[in-house]
């Protein structure tokens, strides 16, 4: 394998993101903050304005619950952010 003066021979293989559930991830953390202040009262308030089923709501909200250790949680978090910039 022939590479650039000064790189490695061989590189780290790229994290790969599931945009599945980054994107499921930041519905959960945004729902839970319209719930938080207020905006929300009820998981079916929250299926009624984005109409969609309140299991599906329900079930998504869930992941917000989600203790994920600081490495991949802050690693997680830049990849919501991206999913929503």
């Amino acid at each position: 394998m022939i590479s650039p003066d000064g790189a490695p021979a061989w590189a780290k293989p790229r994290t790969r993101i599931n945009n599945t559930m980054v994107k499921a991830l930041a519905r959960a953390f945004r729902w839970r903050k319209l719930m938080e202040t207020g905006v929300y009262a009820t998981v079916e308030e929250i299926a009624a304005a984005e109409k969609i089923n309140t299991s599906y709501v329900s079930r998504i909200l869930r992941l917000a619950l989600l203790a994920p250790s600081q490495r991949e949680f802050s690693r997680l978090m830049l990849a919501i952010n991206r999913a929503w910039n």
